[in-house]
Parts: structure tokens; C-alpha cells; sequence
């Protein structure tokens, strides 16, 4: 029996050292940091699978015409990551969808800033100029001849411009 004490005793002081001891303190404070830092892990990756699902829905939205809904994603998507070009193209779409002209046009010139589909954006904004209610010639001419320099063979671009031209009686250089 007292050896069984005795045993009991030691086996309480090792557990002691052992606890005390700076090394297992210094161990122990490492795995709740491994800990802390594996349930940052699980945030980053809930806020990745939050992103996807996000990324998914906008994009359906967008597929099934369903503008105003879809430029609600693409926000919530750039408050995220907001240099993403893609997301300020696709809203830029949406808002030529919904004859919000304007606002269209500033999300295709950030798309071309973020060098997001240059051309088609260009492209876009060229065409609201020239066929939209902020109908401006000059303008319409500026951003397609801004196609012309990403893709100097864009014949559809080329005869565009002239067509502008003529109706504005512009001389062609």
C-alpha cells in the first residue's frame, strides 16, 4: 500500500514538474496558437465557400437576365475583392441591360483600368455613346478607336466608326 502511495506521490510531483516546467508551458502556449490559428484556417476557408457560393449566384443571376439582382452579388463580390475587373464589367453590362447608362459606363472604364476585357468594354461604351440616350459622336468614336488600337484588324470596329462619321458629317482621316 504505500508503495502505491509513494508511486502516487511521484507520479503527482513529475505531473507537477511536468506542468510547471517552462518547456511545456512554452509547448502548450504553441498548440493553442496552432489551435487559434487552424480555427482561422476554418474562417478563411467558410469565407472561400461563402465567396464561391457568392460567385455562383451572381453568375446565374446573370445568365438568367436577372439585373438587379445580379449587380447585388457583383457588389457584394467587390466589397470583397475590389479589383476584380470582372465583377465591374458584369455590373457595367447589367447597368446597359437596365438603361442606366452612366452608371454602366463608369463600371466598363473601371473594368478597363483593372485591363478586364479591354476591348468589349471599350466596345460597350462606344456603343452607348452612339446609340444611347447620352448619344455623343466624339465620344463614341474615342472609345471605339480605343478598340482599334487593343485590335487594329476589327473591321466591324472600323466600319462602325465610319458610320458614326457620316451621320455626323465628320471628315474621315
Amino acid at each position: 500500500m504505500n508503495r502505491i502511495r509513494v508511486k502516487l506521490v511521484m507520479l503527482i510531483c513529475i505531473g507537477s514538474l511536468v506542468y510547471c516546467n517552462p518547456q511545456h508551458e512554452k509547448e502548450k502556449q504553441t498548440s493553442e496558437v496552432e489551435a487559434a490559428d487552424s480555427q482561422e484556417l476554418v474562417k478563411g476557408a467558410n469565407r472561400t465557400i461563402d465567396t464561391s457560393a457568392l460567385i455562383v449566384k451572381a453568375a446565374l443571376l446573370y445568365a438568367k437576365d436577372q439585373y438587379e439582382e445580379a449587380i447585388e452579388s457583383y457588389n457584394e463580390l467587390l466589397s470583397i475583392d475590389s479589383l476584380n475587373g470582372e465583377y465591374y464589367y458584369k455590373i457595367g453590362y447589367c447597368l446597359a441591360q437596365l438603361h442606366k447608362d452612366s452608371a454602366a459606363i463608369k463600371n466598363y472604364i473601371r473594368a478597363t483600368e483593372l485591363n478586364f476585357r479591354k476591348f468589349d468594354a471599350c466596345r460597350s461604351i462606344g456603343l452607348i455613346y452612339a446609340i444611347g440616350p447620352l448619344k455623343n459622336n466624339s465620344k463614341a468614336i474615342e472609345y471605339l478607336n480605343k478598340c482599334l488600337v487593343i485590335n487594329p484588324e476589327a473591321n466591324d470596329i472600323k466600319k462602325l466608326i465610319r458610320e458614326i462619321k457620316h451621320e455626323s458629317n465628320e471628315v474621315i482621316l
